[in-house]
């Protein structure tokens, strides 16, 4: 399928201070397929680095974040109660994390990879069952700005 004639008046450069977060369209032609956006930002950190500051950002980015003896951390974010939990191999650089709050669940593929002296940080989102396209395209943008954020944070470690 091919991409949308503008992909600038659907969101695809979401932060107009920054030009290295972009989203990639990903609208499959047949039938039941997901829908998906894949979010890919710059960090000007080694990846080792990236990584590690990655695991560390929930008590930075989400104020009153805790985490259980379980490896979730619990916080009140902006769709109501929220839990985070990593799955990760930072041999491989797979940072993929389940994100739950009220309204939907997420399975989100995370990759921090080398890119000479920085790195390149692959989130995908893959649209839940439970939310409206609308819905989707909305959280999207809500991650796309988190994600800059994220960056932000990192960097000025």
């Amino acid at each position: 399928m091919a991409m949308p004639a503008d992909p600038l008046k659907l969101g695809a450069q979401l932060n107009p201070y920054s030009h290295s977060c972009h989203i990639f369209f990903n609208n499959a032609p047949y039938r039941n397929a997901v829908r998906s956006r894949t979010i890919t930002i710059e960090v000007k950190k080694k990846t080792g680095e990236a990584f590690d500051a990655i695991l560390g950002l929930p008590p930075k980015m989400m104020p009153g974040a805790r985490q259980g003896p379980d490896g979730w951390w619990s916080f009140d974010g902006p769709h109501g109660k929220s839990r985070l939990k990593f799955n990760e191999a930072k041999n491989y650089g797979i940072l993929d994390h389940k994100y739950v709050d009220e309204e939907s669940s997420w399975d989100v593929p995370m990759r921090v990879v080398s890119s000479g002296d920085y790195s390149e940080v692959i989130i995908t989102l893959q649209k839940p069952p439970e939310l409206s396209d609308a819905q989707f395209e909305r959280r999207v943008q809500e991650a796309a700005d988190m994600v800059n954020r994220m960056r932000d944070i990192i960097e000025s470690a």
